[in-house]
C-alpha cells in the first residue's frame, strides 16, 4: 500500500493535545517511530462563512487552505520536466531516423505524436492529467481544473505547435 504510513486527524482544537499523546503512545507500543520533521498541525479558523488557516494542509500530494483544494506545485514541476524530456527525446529520435531516410532518398517523416499525447495530454488513459481531472471531479475542485488547463499549451509549445 503506497500511503499506509500517512495519517490525518481532523478534530476540534481542544482535542488535539490528547489525541497527539494517545497516538504517540499507541504508535510507540507498535515499536514504530513518528518522523517529527514530517509531522504538522494545521489549525483552521472560521471567519464568517469562510475557513482560513495560516499554513495550508498538505496531504497525499494535495493542499487545502480552507477555501480550495489544489495539487501541490511540485507535482506540476515534475510533470512539466518529464514532459519536456519526453518530447525532446521523441524529437531526437525523429531527427535521427529522418537522417537515415534522407540518406536513402526517402522523404522525412513528421514527429510521431501518439505516444507523446498518450503520456502527456488529456487524450491518454492513465497519466498525470487524467489523475488530476479525476481528483478534480472527486473533490469538486474547480481550482485543480484551473491548475491543469495550461499544461495543454505547454505540451503544444514543446511539440512546436501553436496552442490555439
Amino acid at each position: 500500500m503506497r500511503y499506509c504510513d500517512d495519517i490525518l486527524f481532523i478534530m476540534p482544537t481542544d482535542l488535539a493535545k490528547d489525541t497527539e499523546e494517545f497516538c504517540r503512545l499507541e504508535i510507540g507500543k507498535l515499536k514504530l517511530e513518528i518522523n517529527h520533521t514530517k509531522t504538522d498541525i494545521c489549525t483552521f479558523t472560521k471567519k464568517g462563512a469562510k475557513q482560513t488557516c495560516k499554513k495550508p494542509l498538505q496531504y497525499l500530494g494535495f493542499l487545502f487552505d480552507g477555501q480550495q483544494i489544489l495539487i501541490r506545485s511540485a507535482a506540476f514541476a515534475k510533470f512539466s520536466n518529464r514532459m519536456k524530456r519526453g518530447v525532446s527525446l521523441a524529437k531526437q529520435t525523429m531527427r535521427s531516423r529522418n537522417k537515415g531516410k534522407l540518406a536513402k532518398g526517402a522523404t522525412e517523416q513528421a514527429l510521431y505524436q501518439r505516444k507523446i499525447l498518450s503520456r502527456y495530454s488529456h487524450l491518454g488513459k492513465r497519466n498525470f492529467l487524467r489523475y488530476g481531472y479525476a481528483a478534480a471531479d472527486t473533490m469538486s475542485s474547480k481550482a485543480i481544473r484551473r491548475q491543469l488547463r495550461p499544461l495543454w499549451g505547454r505540451l503544444q509549445k514543446a511539440i512546436g505547435k501553436s496552442s490555439t
